[in-house]
């Protein structure tokens, strides 16, 4: 097997590693399954390339896959390396001539995948900021229902600080800064209550 070709056999096995430890450590499901699928495509072209190859310079001796360690950060980052160093190697000469136009086809295809699970990768992201975006809002408007059944007012003072705020003619927001103790603390109860959830 030609050196370039076993160097890239090997960084493929080191691409494997480092996708597969994503797909452990993944943000949402959405992105874990991902993982398996650019995992799966990376195992492919790594035995396309390696048994066309094996066709026509032998078998791989024993002992000789050797993967290149990947650190990955991101998925983003991962596929754009991915891309950037898979076509280095269709571009190299060491894959160049009529004896390999069927593998150089494979890894266009190969290429042409890794660019479409970008956009995936992005799809992925987005759904997970609007899942967290729902979770929250979700879990706000049960905090402010928890909040209300809880407060108990009294009746006797039902409807006290509407009449304040027809008597001044002031709204909420100014008596917020009355000189009445009373009158602030009303005020801010109704400033804080107009931001919950009534059913």
């Amino acid at each position: 097997m030609k050196h370039g070709i076993l160097l890239m056999v090997n960084k493929l096995e080191g691409w494997k590693t480092a996708i597969k430890n994503l797909h452990w450590s993944a943000i949402n499901l959405s992105q874990h399954r991902l993982c398996d699928d650019i995992a799966s495509e990376i195992a492919d072209i790594q035995d396309t390339i390696s048994e066309v190859e094996q066709s026509m310079s032998g078998k791989l001796p024993l002992n000789m896959l050797k993967p290149v360690r990947y650190r990955i950060t991101n998925l983003k980052t991962f596929l754009k390396s991915v891309i950037k160093e898979t076509t280095a190697f269709y571009n190299s000469p060491v894959i160049s001539g009529e004896h390999y136009i069927g593998m150089r086809s494979d890894i266009e295809q190969f290429l042409s995948n890794m660019q479409k699970f970008i956009y995936l990768n992005n799809f992925c992201l987005k759904e997970d900021y609007e899942r967290r975006e729902k979770l929250v809002e979700m879990t706000t408007n049960a905090i402010h229902e928890m909040v209300m059944e809880s407060i108990d007012i009294d009746p006797a003072n039902k409807g006290k600080f509407n009449a304040t705020m027809e008597r001044t003619g002031e709204t909420a927001e100014e008596l917020k800064h009355s000189k009445n103790p009373l009158t602030r603390k009303r005020a801010t109860f109704a400033l804080n209550a107009r931001k919950w959830n009534h059913k």
